[in-house]
């Protein structure tokens, strides 16, 4: 009983990492897009 709340308070952490870690992706993709756009 003690091993599913681990392994789901090891499972979160991750996602929510990998959603941000997606997040900033995206984010530095569309400034960098928006500079070549802005700049020239």
């Amino acid at each position: 009983m003690k091993r599913l709340p681990f392994t789901s308070g090891l499972l979160l952490p991750s996602a929510v990492s990998r959603v941000a870690c997606v997040l900033v992706l995206v984010g530095a993709l569309w400034t960098a897009i928006h500079w070549a756009i802005v700049l020239p």
